[in-house]
This record gives C-alpha cells, structure tokens and sequence, in this order.
C-alpha cells in the first residue's frame, strides 16, 4: 500500500512537472526522494521504519504539492482536520468522500470495512476503506484539487473559516455547485 501511494504521488508530480517545466527543479527533486522511498518501504524492517519512511515522503510530497498549486491559493502544510486554508479543506472534503464510496464498495462485496490492515481497528474508523484510499489519494483527490483550483473553479471567496474546531470550509452554495 505505501509502495503504491508514493508510486501514484510521484506519478502525479511527473506529469506536473512535463506540463510545466519551469516548475522542474523542487518537482524532480521530490520525485528523485519518492522513487528512494519507494526503495526503502521495500527495506523496511518493521511497521516503525515503514510508517517513518511514509512520513518522510509524505512531508516531501506535500512540498511538490504546495507548487503545484497556483494563486491566489496557497498552500503552506497539510492540516488535517480542522482544515486551515482551503486546499486542505478540498483535500480533506475529497478524501472523506472517497473513503465512504471504498467504505461501502467493500460493504457490498462482502468486506468489513472497518478491519484494516495498515490502518489498524479503532472503533467508528473505516481502516480498511482508509489502507485502500491511500493509493489513489494523489491519483483521484489530489489531481482533482489542483484541476479545480489552478482552472480557477473555486475562488477564495467560495470558502469560509468558521475558526477553531471547525476550520476553513466550502460555502453551502460552492459545494452545491
């Protein structure tokens, strides 16, 4: 699972940096670091070292991503919940809609989706939905931001910060939309 999620991230950063070249510089250099990832989940000894290797790329990752995406949004770090900016509210709105759509695409296959492998069990969390959402996090959600941003189809003014525990989210009429 985590071979193939930084796989699919360096895909992504791949295809950025082909259609924009001036981008090239940090874009390689992540690439280069996910593909060493790659190499080192392989290596990986126990569940400590993979989760510690994820988390490097992750945080490599996240750099590319924050290039790719163009103004006026910016984005400085991944936030989860509550989102901060709204590039992580449309990551975190995506993510949650496609763990629910695996969540119940395994239900109706006969799977429990809330026994996970990678994502251990914990009681009301989906983990099994969560270890297979992780692969195609960069293909389907994180594409799918930056597609919806950088062609100018959300604005900042179509997202509200309703502060502390609930963050930086779409307006009503703007997911609706």
């Amino acid at each position: 699972v985590v071979r193939d999620k930084l796989r699919a991230g360096r895909r992504l950063i791949d295809k950025y940096g082909d259609n924009h070249p001036a981008e090239g510089d940090l874009l390689r250099e992540v690439a280069a670091q996910l593909a060493e990832s790659q190499l080192q989940v392989q290596a990986a000894a126990d569940e400590e070292t993979l989760r510690g290797v994820e988390g490097a790329a992750a945080a490599a990752y996240f750099r590319a991503f924050a290039q790719m995406v163009r103004a006026p949004f910016v984005f400085e770090r991944r936030s989860q919940h509550p989102a901060h900016n709204p590039v992580n509210a449309l990551l975190n709105l995506g993510y949650t809609l496609l763990a629910n759509e695996i969540a119940g695409r395994l239900e109706a296959a006969g799977f429990d989706p809330r026994v996970g492998y990678y994502h251990g069990v914990r009681y009301g969390r989906i983990s099994l939905a969560l270890d297979l959402l992780e692969v195609h996090r960069a293909p389907v959600i994180d594409r799918l931001t930056l597609a919806l941003l950088n062609r100018r189809m959300f604005a900042p003014a179509d997202f509200e910060d309703l502060g502390g525990a609930q963050g930086v989210r779409l307006r009503p009429e703007a997911l609706r939309r």
